[in-house]
């Protein structure tokens, strides 16, 4: 041992300042290293960060306030660890000399920075990591065993021998030392955790060591790609930590994982975030990538948002006491990344995800909608926005500007009208001065034909798989992108509740008592499960060393396909619901268990039997009566496509049905395209199929007797597909498609149809293919008093007989002018649509028609005879739709001092103001969008103000427009002056041009 007085004095830093300046458009300061940084350690009580310099035997010593170095400090081996007492006074550096000719391979340098001493000491192994938790000794790792060292005496106390592997010096050029080291440790942010990662034979062994305990445990690891990179980090009470691409916790479960991690050592690195409970990696996906911080979070490593960085991470990060700055090693030295103010930072974004257009045979004129681009903390910064090149038939203005902006996307959709489809356009999104990298948004055109049926519910992101539940009236969705089960009320359509899954789902089941709904994830090692009473998750079913991917359950039995972490592993897995945890039965019946990753699973309507499909051609099935896999064949060269069940003796894979040996019985029509889902309604089987991604879907019947498709019909967009899923690679945001779709589902009630397509869901009625009447119109008046005056930009009720072949009202704003499958013109004009029915249809008029037009409705029944309406510049109507107590059919005229209506027994008084809605007030200024809410900034006036009378006297009209946030209401309010007579019955009129309507009203002098 030796020792000598170290009489630096810390903090007295050289003139040379060498502190980076932040790079455009990327978050943080790099602060070049002259050397290879192999560990850092950070010193709050001196403003300082240790560096450790692994090839130039130092420890180089920055300013925190300053970000520059300063004089170092040398030890007299290569340091390849640092660590720092809680108390802030030893710093101790661990030492690797796996030169041939050391002696002493490793060793540790102490330095007392209270007292200015420095205590070195050899050891026979090579030191591959140091760590303080919250007591006074520190974590030794050395490759022959992990030691316990009291930095005042510097004595050791062993706690475990180990044989781990580390790279013996010299190395190659530009070898990095996490790749000589092959160690890193991390402590909980309660500081009583400590977690290392470290190399032994091939595979990882991570050790966890609790504070003050004389043992540590052991968790072997097998991983493929390694576990790269060489950094861990951990989380508040030791619960969970982060050890190179996997996320584990405390038993050394893998919660969840990056899905696309290189696997090099020196590539990358992580911290948690305890603060924010959010976790900030650096994981590359290729060699050479640009670096990319993720931010996701803590449970399931969904991706928020994606940062830009100056340089790559590459090893340890530190966080400030705050939590408000994080020092991370880097490929050249170290970066300072202010987390604390990243949220005043510019960070860009597209506040809708989707923007989507719908076009039909009503309808080809230009349509715009809008799109918001913000910075998120609501600041200015730069923006461009494009499109795809060669894109024809958009337009956006503007296409660059300064946020918060408002884009304006115009759409011609006759460019697109031979699709009979959705045509789907990433809208891209870039800043130079924004540090994010912004996720596309969609621009999805729809053209339909007015024999395709159905209507969609737009749902952003990847959805990739669908089940109805049987009890209730849900769907359940896999939003693959998020991390996410989307449950959808599967009669008005409108999204309930999200569920947080593992990472990447992949496939779902629903238990056989209709209580919980179980989903596999193919990057985290369990399966959630959740409870469909009170949709909260429940305790989840654990998978060793597997990711579950398909799952089914029948009667007594849950089987899962996996993912296998081993080869061993690469089997089917049966579920023990009770104990949540599977196993890998040694056989399948008679038959190997050997199953891949691809395989899927389905169960029988009835329960009795489970279904099971692999892309090589092979198809087995089990049978609940011997709880047994019962048949295996393989008659078919390769499987891809729709899978499902018609009963215990029918089955169907792609194009293929089989009977309950699994015999290929017949092959169904492949004329209509690929196949994407199935199901079962009405006593017969359902397929969907399509030729191209943008064009229409097709859905057929199949005769379960003599096994025909029959009725086949085109609906409003293609089905998702295999081809259509799969998309490029997007970051660490998991992605996991299979050969295999469903994308089919029926409500218990079978009172529609649901299925994924690609702007989210298309809704079909269950009798899509009823035959259908001609429409015809017999009559149109106004919505308000059921009159005949009709004017531009009111609101009409359409009378007739096959309007619509089902009842539909729309669910947002704009309107759409396709509904339950009819459309309406005037002068060729759509009419945005409220509601339809076969004998009803209540729609606006356009704002620039006007005298005697022919009106057309269109259906899958075909069209309408031209219908000639009479439409009034101004046909001013009242509201009869008000109610008081039990009185229905009330005009919609209100007392301003009450808000109530005007009723006998609420009559109008003098001196005192009025509200009164209407519509047929006309066009307004400045115009007002079809179909679309009124604005409210500035107001829609009406062009033409029209005259309020009351008992014949001319009351004031403080305001004539439209409601703003409504379609087609308007509104007048009117001041009653003071000395106007009672009357118990008098005439309150509106007069615009020569249309007038009146009303009669009691007034009453208090």
């Amino acid at each position: 041992m030796r020792s000598s007085k170290w009489n630096r004095i810390l903090g007295a830093f050289a003139a040379l300042a060498i502190a980076a300046a932040t790079q455009a458009a990327t978050f943080g300061t790099l602060v070049p290293v002259r050397g290879t940084v192999s560990d850092i350690a950070l010193d709050e009580r001196r403003l300082q960060l240790y560096i450790a310099n692994f090839s130039a035997n130092r420890v180089d010593v920055m300013s925190t306030t300053s970000r520059t170095l300063g004089d170092p400090m040398p030890v007299f081996k290569p340091p390849s660890a640092v660590a720092l007492s809680p108390d802030n006074r030893y710093l101790v550096v661990g030492h690797y000399d796996t030169f041939a000719t050391a002696s002493a391979k490793g060793g540790y340098t102490i330095f007392d920075l209270d007292a200015g001493l420095k205590q070195e000491v050899a050891i026979g192994n090579p030191v591959l990591a140091v760590s303080f938790g919250s007591g006074t000794q520190a974590l030794v790792v050395t490759t022959g065993e992990i030691l316990l060292l009291d930095p005042q005496s510097a004595r050791t106390q062993s706690l475990t021998t180990t044989t781990l592997s580390s790279t013996a010096l010299p190395v190659p050029f530009a070898t990095f030392p996490p790749n000589i080291i092959k160690a890193s440790t991390g402590v909980s942010g309660d500081r009583k955790t400590i977690v290392v990662l470290a190399e032994a034979a091939g595979s990882n062994a991570i050790f966890r060591y609790q504070v003050g305990d004389d043992k540590v445990t052991l968790i072997q690891y097998v991983s493929s790609p390694p576990l790269g990179p060489r950094a861990v980090s951990v989380n508040q009470d030791g619960s969970s930590f982060m050890v190179g691409w996997i996320l584990l916790d405390s038993r050394g479960l893998n919660i969840a994982q990056f899905p696309y991690p290189l696997g090099e050592f020196r590539a990358g690195g992580h911290a948690f975030d305890n603060s924010r409970n959010l976790l900030y990696a650096d994981i590359p996906t290729v060699a050479n990538e640009s670096p990319v911080m993720h931010i996701v979070d803590t449970d399931n490593l969904t991706v928020r948002e994606r940062i830009q960085l100056p340089q790559m991470m590459s090893g340890r990060s530190v966080f400030s006491s705050d939590n408000d700055t994080l020092y991370a090693a880097s490929d050249s030295g170290v970066m300072v990344l202010p987390i604390g103010s990243l949220d005043r930072l510019p960070r860009i974004t597209i506040l809708q995800e989707d923007v989507l257009f719908l076009a039909d045979t009503c309808n080809r004129r230009v349509i715009t909608q809008t799109i918001d681009v913000v910075e998120q903390n609501g600041g200015r910064v730069d923006f461009s926005i494009s499109l795809p090149p060669n894109t024809s038939g958009v337009r956006l203005f503007p296409s660059s500007n300064t946020t918060p902006a408002s884009v304006r996307i115009e759409v011609d959709p006759t460019v697109y009208q031979n699709a009979k489809g959705t045509t789907s356009i990433p809208l891209n999104l870039q800043s130079n001065g924004s540090v994010n990298i912004p996720v596309p948004a969609r621009i999805l055109i729809n053209t339909r034909d007015f024999n395709q049926r159905g209507r969609i519910v737009n749902v952003p992101g990847k959805i990739t798989d669908i089940i109805s539940d049987r009890f209730r009236n849900r769907v359940y969705l896999i939003r693959q992108d998020k991390n996410l089960v989307l449950v959808y009320d599967s009669t008005s359509f409108r999204q309930i509740a999200s569920l947080r899954t593992g990472n990447t789902p992949t496939g779902m089941a629903i238990t056989e008592d209709q209580r919980y709904l179980i989903v596999g994830n193919d990057n985290s090692q369990l399966a959630n499960v959740f409870d469909l009473e009170t949709l909260q998750p429940s305790a989840p079913i654990l998978f060793n060393n597997a990711y579950p991917r398909s799952i089914a359950v029948a009667r007594g039995a849950i089987w899962a396909s996996v993912r296998g972490g081993e080869a061993a592993k690469q089997a089917l897995h049966r579920v023990d619901f009770a104990a949540r945890i599977a196993n890998v039965p040694p056989t399948l019946g008679i038959y190997n268990n050997l199953v891949p990753a691809t395989a899927v699973l389905t169960s029988s309507p009835s329960s009795n039997s489970i279904f099971m499909a692999i892309p090589d051609g092979n198809v087995l099935l089990w049978d609940a009566s011997v709880d047994l896999w019962v048949v295996s064949r393989k008659d078919l060269p390769g499987l891809s496509g729709a899978y499902g069940s018609f009963g215990d003796n029918l089955f169907t894979i792609d194009n293929n049905l089989l009977d309950q040996s699994l015999f290929p019985m017949t092959k169904l029509p492949t004329a209509t395209g690929a196949s994407s889902g199935v199901g079962l309604a009405g006593g017969a089987g359902l397929r969907t199929t399509t030729a191209t991604p943008s064009g229409a879907g097709t859905i057929e019947r199949i005769d379960l007797e003599n096994f025909q498709a029959f009725h086949g019909t085109p609906f409003i967009e293609a089905p998702v597909l295999v081809s259509t899923l799969t998309t490029a690679r997007v970051g660490q945001i998991g992605q996991t498609i299979t050969p295999f779709t469903r994308t089919l589902a029926v409500p218990p009630d079978e009172s529609s149809i649901i299925l994924i397509t690609q702007s989210g869901l298309t809704v079909l009625a269950s009798n899509f293919d009823a035959p259908t009447q001609v429409p015809s119109v017999s009559g149109v008046v106004n919505s308000a008093d059921g009159e005949p005056p009709i004017a531009p930009g009111g609101l009409i009720t359409i009378s007739g007989t096959g309007l619509s072949p089902t009842s539909a009202s729309a669910i947002g704003l704009p309107l759409p002018s396709t509904l339950g499958d009819a459309c309406v013109t005037v002068n060729n004009v759509a009419l945005p649509l409220f509601r339809v029915s076969p004998t009803e249809i209540t729609a606006q008029l356009p704002f620039s028609v006007t005298g005697e037009a022919p009106m057309v409705v269109r259906s899958p029944g075909g069209l309408s005879a031209p219908f000639t309406v009479r439409v009034l510049s101004f046909a001013p109507a009242i509201f009869r739709s008000g109610s008081a107590g039990d009185q229905t059919g009330i005009a919609t005229v209100y007392r301003q001092k009450n808000n109530d209506l005007v009723t006998f027994t609420n009559p109008i008084h003098p001196d005192e103001g009025i509200s009164i809605f209407l519509t047929g007030l006309g066009p307004t200024s400045p115009p007002a969008p079809l179909g679309d809410a009124a604005p409210a900034d500035p107001l829609a006036i009406a062009a033409t103000p029209p005259t309020v009378t009351l008992g014949g006297t001319e009351l004031e009209v403080t305001f004539a427009g439209l409601v703003p946030g409504q379609v087609g209401i308007y509104q007048i309010d009117a001041y009653v002056p003071s000395g106007i007579r009672d009357a118990a019955q008098t005439t309150l009129g509106i007069t615009q041009g020569t249309v007038t309507t009146e009303l009669q009203v009691r007034v009453v002098n208090p």
